[in-house]
């Protein structure tokens, strides 16, 4: 990332930031911050109020939404209380986040660029079902057509069948 401009670790900013480039906050601000690149709040920063930008990230402090049309990244240590929305977004262990988390879709591809269609479940259920190995002391007979194959039944954890006998529920 290239650095646009740098709010340090003193400044409070009392209002909207807007602009294009990028943007590394250190210090405070209290307002939207909407910028067409990539926002940086760091380990000191705090922001109350929005965050859009292409790329956010943040170390810091936010008290309001984090969009980003492409990336949020919420690192280890970071506060962020409000809706987090981008068609990616990472939170390492150790982040609070607090409020709704959105992956977008991204915008609709042209036809030829779309991925082929997977086969139909059924076929994939008969193809999986043949290739699986059977239980031990299962008898496994080949399914013909027309036949479905023959299910598999699983079994309960140890612990599980323990209970079931002793007549307690689960």
């Amino acid at each position: 990332m290239r650095v646009g401009s740098t709010l340090g670790g003193e400044t409070t900013v009392r209002g909207n930031v807007r602009g294009s480039g990028s943007l590394e906050i250190f210090g405070e601000v209290e307002g939207d911050v909407v910028i067409e690149g990539d926002v940086v709040v760091g380990a000191g920063g705090t922001v109350k109020g929005n965050v859009t930008a292409t790329r956010v990230k943040v170390a810091g402090a936010v008290q309001g939404d984090l969009r980003g049309t492409e990336t949020v990244f919420v690192a280890n240590g970071a506060r962020v209380l409000g809706s987090v929305s981008a068609r990616s977004i990472g939170i390492e262990p150790g982040a609070n986040v607090r409020g709704q988390v959105v992956t977008e879709a991204p915008a609709a591809q042209p036809e030829a660029a779309r991925p082929q269609k997977p086969p139909p479940l059924p076929s994939l259920v008969r193809a999986a079902a043949q290739a699986a190995p059977a239980p031990l002391g299962a008898r496994r007979e080949p399914a013909g057509e027309g036949r479905p194959p023959p299910p598999v039944i699983p079994m309960l954890p140890k612990a599980a069948r323990a209970r079931r006998r002793r007549g307690r529920p689960q």
